[in-house]
């Protein structure tokens, strides 16, 4: 059974785990320089630069997402950007992305956001199936992003 709950600061170790696997996963491990002690500071501070869920399937964890605001001066709204989706390999093909992007959806609307973006890496496998598909339920901008 899946659920999504905000991140906590006590998260701050299972968040970093998870960005090494997908710095991993995207054959960048070598980049990754951030600590629990950064994501403290910078996200579960008083003023947060991003905000995170976790996914959790069947009790454990196995996904995150992590977003934040920016501002189209245009549209004179704010935007949500998706920083990283990373769903564990033994919880793929069960619809954790696509659950943790419909929330991130929700809150955009909830927020009056113009839009809501993330990017998704070209050889990534069922890529072109997942974009189409997402994008043609956000897109209302005639973008090539969401």
């Amino acid at each position: 059974m899946l659920i999504i709950r905000e991140a906590t600061a006590s998260d701050a170790p299972l968040i970093v785990e998870m960005i090494r696997e997908l710095a991993d996963f995207e054959r960048k491990l070598d980049q990754v320089d951030a600590t629990p002690d950064d994501l403290l500071r910078d996200g579960f501070g008083e003023n947060p630069s991003f905000r995170a869920f976790i996914a959790e399937w069947d009790g454990q964890p196995a996904a995150y997402i992590l977003y934040f605001f920016t501002y189209s001066t245009w549209a004179g709204r704010p935007s949500l950007l998706v920083e990283d989706l990373f769903v564990r390999a033994r919880f793929r093909g069960k619809g954790i992305g696509t659950a943790l992007l419909r929330r991130m959806a929700a809150i955009a609307r909830e927020k009056n956001c113009y839009g809501m973006r993330w990017e998704v890496l070209s050889w990534t496998p069922r890529r072109s199936t997942f974009i189409i598909r997402s994008a043609q339920k956000c897109s209302h901008s005639g973008r090539q992003y969401c």
